[in-house]
C-alpha cells in the first residue's frame, strides 16, 4: 500500500476473512488409480487408467489447492471440475468435510455420519486429530468456510446506499461513478477492472471476489471518506480511495475500535471509466509490554495486512519499552477490532537468539508453538498474555517479537 493511502487510512481513524509453513505434505487417502485393463470384450484395447477419486472429487481436495483442482480433476478423470454456486451453502459445507472424511476424521452430526459413513472408501479413525490434515487440506478448510460463511451472510438485508456524502473530496461526475459500482456490487453483478491488486500486490478476480462477497466489508455510509491519493487532483490517472472501514463520526473508543480498517481504491481515466481496483485492510492484534508493576506499554500492531490464509507471512516488531531484560519478558496481544487473528507461532527474538513461550514447555503444549500449522485464535475482545524466560547471558540490544499467521475479517 502506498504511503499516502495509509495516510487517508490512519487518518480517517484502515477489519479482520480471520498462514502455516512446517505441516506435512502428506496425500489423501484413497488417491492411487486402479490400473489400465484389458476390454472385457476381448478387443485387446487397454481401458483408460481412472483415479479412485473420480467417484468422489471432493476428495482430491484433501491434497490439492483449491486454485489447482480444475487442472488435477481435469487430468485425471478426464471430465471438468464442478465449482459449487456461491450461493449453495450446504455444497460447500460437503466438500469440506469430505476432507476430514478423506483423512479419516469422525463426525458428531448424523448428517455428515450419513454422507460419509457408508462410502467404502471412507475409514473413520478414533485418534484422528486436526493437526493430521495436510497443509493444502487445512488451507482448502479454511477457504471452503470462510466461503459458506459468505454465502449464508448473501441473505442478509444489505443498508441501502446513502444518496449524500459528508467526507466526499472528489467530483461530482467520479463520485456518481464509483457509487453506480457500489450499486452494482449490492446486486452481486461487480464488474472488475482489468487491474486488480489485493494488499498492493496484483490479484485475480477470484481473490478479489471473496474480499467482496464478505457482506459486511465495502459498505458505503453517509460519513465514509472519499479522496483522492495524496498530491492527485482530478487529472488522469488519478486513484480515489474510499475508507469503507472507516468509523462513524461519533465512535468514542481505546486501542483503535475507532480506527478504519478496510478501504478500496478506484483508478479512472481521462473518461472518468475504472481502469483499475485496489482492496486492502488493516490489522491487529495489538502489542503491549507488561512492566514489573503491572503497567502496559504499547508498542504497535504485529500480523498488519495478512488478510486471508493466503496472505500468511512471519512479521517482526521491535519492543522499543525494553531497553534491558532479565528473568522474565511478558507480553500481551490484544484482539481490539472486527477480525479473528490465526497465529501459528510466536517468539521473542533476543541477541538474534529465538526464545519460546514459556507455555511451549508443557507436554500440551499450545498451538501458537511452533510454525506448524496449528493456530490459536483470538476474537475481538480477546487477549493472549505471553511469558518468555531470557536465557543467562541473553541482552536486550534490540528485542524483536517474531509472529507468523493471518487474520480475517468478522461481521462485527
Amino acid at each position: 500500500m502506498t504511503k499516502a493511502r495509509m495516510i487517508l487510512v490512519t487518518a480517517t481513524a484502515a477489519a479482520a476473512l480471520i498462514g502455516c509453513e512446517g505441516k506435512k505434505d502428506g496425500g489423501a487417502a484413497g488417491s492411487a488409480s486402479a490400473s489400465g485393463a484389458a476390454s472385457a470384450s476381448g478387443s485387446g484395447v487397454a481401458s483408460v487408467a481412472v483415479d479412485a477419486r473420480c467417484e468422489n472429487p471432493c476428495r482430491f481436495l484433501a491434497d490439492v489447492a483449491l486454485d489447482k483442482v480444475g487442472n488435477a480433476h481435469q487430468q485425471a478423470c478426464r471430465k471438468p471440475w464442478t465449482t459449487p454456486d456461491p450461493t449453495d451453502c450446504d455444497q460447500l459445507d460437503y466438500r469440506r468435510n469430505c476432507i476430514y472424511a478423506t483423512a479419516g476424521g469422525t463426525f458428531k452430526k448424523p448428517k455428515w455420519q450419513d454422507a460419509f459413513g457408508k462410502l467404502p472408501w471412507y475409514a473413520a479413525r478414533a485418534d484422528f486429530k486436526e493437526s493430521d490434515l495436510s497443509r493444502v487440506a487445512s488451507s482448502n478448510v479454511r477457504d471452503l468456510k470462510q466461503q459458506a460463511l459468505a454465502c449464508r451472510g448473501k441473505g442478509e438485508a444489505r443498508a441501502a446506499i446513502p444518496t449524500r456524502f459528508t467526507a466526499s473530496k472528489i467530483t461530482k461526475a467520479d463520485q456518481a461513478t464509483i457509487v453506480g459500482w457500489f450499486a452494482q456490487k449490492a446486486k452481486g453483478e461487480a464488474v472488475l477492472p482489468p487491474k486488480l491488486e489485493s494488499e498492493g500486490s496484483p490479484a485475480t478476480g477470484n481473490e478479489i471476489m471473496r474480499w467482496l462477497a464478505q457482506g459486511h466489508l465495502f459498505q458505503l455510509k453517509p460519513w465514509t471518506p472519499f479522496e483522492y491519493d495524496e498530491g492527485e487532483t482530478a487529472g488522469a490517472p488519478r486513484h480515489a480511495t474510499i475508507a469503507t472501514g472507516a468509523a462513524s463520526p461519533d465512535c468514542v473508543g481505546e486501542d483503535g475500535e475507532c480506527e478504519g480498517f478496510e478501504w478500496i481504491t478506484f483508478e479512472l481515466d481521462a473518461k472518468g471509466a475504472i481502469v483499475g481496483l485496489s482492496v486492502g485492510a488493516a490489522a491487529c492484534p495489538l502489542v503491549y509490554v507488561e512492566h514489573a508493576d503491572g503497567a502496559l506499554s504499547y508498542e504497535g500492531e504485529i500480523l498488519r495486512n495478512l488478510v486471508q490464509p493466503a496472505h500468511e507471512a512471519t512479521q517482526h516488531l521491535r519492543l522499543d519499552a525494553l531497553p534491558t531484560c532479565s528473568g522474565e519478558v511478558r507480553v500481551q496481544l490484544v484482539e481490539a477490532k472486527d477480525e479473528r487473528t490465526f497465529l501459528d507461532d510466536v517468539a521473542l527474538v533476543l541477541d538474534g537468539t529465538a526464545v519460546a513461550p514459556r507455555a511451549c514447555r508443557e507436554a500440551e503444549s499450545p498451538a501458537y508453538c511452533g510454525d506448524d500449522g496449528r493456530f490459536a485464535t483470538l476474537s475481538r475482545g480477546q487477549t493472549l498474555a505471553l511469558v518468555f524466560d531470557v536465557p543467562p547471558g541473553l541482552a536486550c540490544a534490540r528485542p524483536v517479537l517474531r509472529a507468523d499467521g493471518y487474520y480475517v475479517p468478522v461481521a462485527p
